[in-house]
């Protein structure tokens, strides 16, 4: 079995796969003490649960020094996924300055999603809704050819809670109704209905650049509330990032 860990800002999530077939996914907070836990947890199941091989895609280095202990103790070394070790041709400058997760993202749908059709190599628009978030270009025949980023829906939420003495902190949802009828709910119509227009509206300058609609993978902790609420063609895969890493060492 292959253990495939996705390190990212808020959340690492983590999957075992089995060949193809992803037997469990579970995640924990980014925290040195919540990977400490799950190392332990780990250990104690090695017998039961024994692994050929670690894929790690992390944007947060600091705990990359926990993977490779906890490496050490299961006698792997994880493989960390880096712009070198991707079968990504990367058409972009200072490609090593690319987040683990993007290029994770790009394997994964050129690998699933990707098609070569009449019009040759169809390029892939990658959406990856977390802490922040991400829109990239992937073809078929795996050349990154770059995106855009920018602040996740929950980061905008605490940025107007930090910066604005008066308003409260609220969660993240969709409101029974577009116009709020109190405080709560007009913060949360804002941001939620806002972000669906900010995403179909990137969606629709991106598509007019390439002149072709592109078909649209998303995926990220925030890919599956949204997705109900958005009229562009799409499809919602939860665990894109986990399967391109899995694509990584598929031989395990």
């Amino acid at each position: 079995m292959l253990l495939t860990i996705d390190v990212g800002n808020t959340n690492t999530t983590f999957a075992f796969f089995k060949k193809k077939h992803i037997l469990k996914v579970d995640h924990f907070p980014s925290t040195k003490k919540d990977f400490k836990k799950f190392s332990q947890k780990l250990l104690r199941e090695k017998q039961a649960r024994p692994l050929a091989g670690i894929v790690v895609a992390s944007v947060v280095p600091e705990l990359n020094q926990n993977i490779r202990l906890l490496g050490q103790q299961l006698k792997i070394k994880p493989l960390f996924l880096n712009h070198k070790n991707t079968p990504l041709r990367i058409r972009i400058k200072n490609p090593q300055k690319i987040g683990a997760d993007r290029l994770a993202n790009a394997v994964g749908a050129s690998y699933f999603y990707g098609k070569k059709d009449k019009h040759g190599d169809s390029p892939l628009l990658v959406i990856d809704i977390g802490t922040a978030t991400t829109l990239d270009i992937v073809t078929a025949q795996g050349k990154f050819l770059g995106g855009l980023i920018l602040p996740g829906p929950q980061t905008m939420l605490s940025a107007l809670f930090e910066k604005c003495a008066q308003l409260p902190k609220v969660p993240f949802k969709k409101p029974k109704r577009i116009v709020g009828r109190n405080t709560q709910e007009a913060i949360q119509s804002g941001i939620f209905y806002s972000y669906v227009s900010l995403i179909e509206g990137l969606i629709q300058k991106i598509q007019k650049q390439f002149k072709t609609r592109l078909k649209t993978i998303l995926t990220g902790g925030f890919s599956t509330p949204l997705s109900p609420s958005m009229t562009t063609p799409h499809t919602v895969d939860p665990y894109l990032t986990l399967k391109g890493l899995n694509e990584l060492n598929s031989s395990f």
